[in-house]
């Protein structure tokens, strides 16, 4: 004091509470903005599931055996692991197969063995496809993927033979596919296989029963193409319908 005054004010205080809420409420805030950076920031499967659909677009519009074809694959192959696992229809004796950690190269192997039965089933028809993405469903925290997609099969002169849904699952390694697992519906190719088959049988029987083999033969050729003309107009009629769905 200096006599009745005041001369002097000093005070103390703690304010460690303000500065614990401060770092508390930062740290909340935080928090908070992870997920937000997570969803900006897509998963490797995600990217992953991005780069299949890519991918099998890509490869049903380009020349067989030509350059654009070779780097696609090489853009397909640069999405697994050096050793991945892959399934297609595992349960399938005829077509499928179920691979465990195994290359590139070997992977290679039984497509073309699985392609080598089609061809057969459908008497040496050459054929071509293009598929196409339907959804994708990304799991974040597991970083697993599946992808719906159709496939579209049709010969060499552009006539539709059948259609086909899949379902692929993938798991990641990292930034590459580990596993890839997948199965579809393969009734178009083994009923058109089946009418096929009964074309070429009616055939036979004809040109026993007649003696002119050779118009016979010609004949079960334009059985076989107007089943496959029929097939995209009657059979597969449902099937078409749900795939413009």
């Amino acid at each position: 004091m200096d006599g009745d005054k005041v001369a002097g004010y000093h005070m103390i205080f703690d304010t460690y509470q303000i500065f614990a809420l401060k770092e508390l409420l930062d740290k909340e805030r935080a928090e908070k903005a992870l997920p937000e950076l997570a969803l900006a920031r897509p998963s490797s499967a995600a990217r992953a599931a991005d780069g299949l659909c890519e991918t099998f677009h890509a490869l049903g519009h380009v020349k067989v055996g030509g350059k654009d074809q070779q780097v696609w694959m090489a853009k397909f192959q640069g999405l697994f692991a050096e050793k991945f696992d892959i399934s297609e229809d595992p349960n399938n004796a005829m077509l499928g197969f179920d691979l465990k950690g195994v290359s590139w190269a070997q992977l290679t192997a039984a497509k073309t063995k699985q392609q080598e039965t089609q061809a057969r089933m459908l008497g040496g028809m050459q054929t071509t496809w293009a598929m196409t993405c339907l959804n994708k469903i990304v799991d974040a925290d597991t970083n697993n993927a599946a992808v719906w997609l159709n496939s579209v099969q049709e010969d060499l002169q552009g006539n539709h033979l059948f259609n086909m849904r899949w379902a692929v699952r993938i798991n990641m390694e990292g930034d590459k596919i580990a596993g890839c697992h997948s199965v579809y519906d393969t009734f178009p190719l083994v009923a058109l296989s089946e009418k096929m088959s009964r074309a070429v049988t009616l055939s036979a029987n004809a040109s026993s029963w007649t003696g002119v083999g050779a118009i016979a033969f010609l004949g079960a050729v334009a059985l076989v193409i107007a089943v496959v003309k029929k097939k995209e107009q009657n059979s597969y009629k449902l099937l078409a319908d749900a795939t413009s769905a």
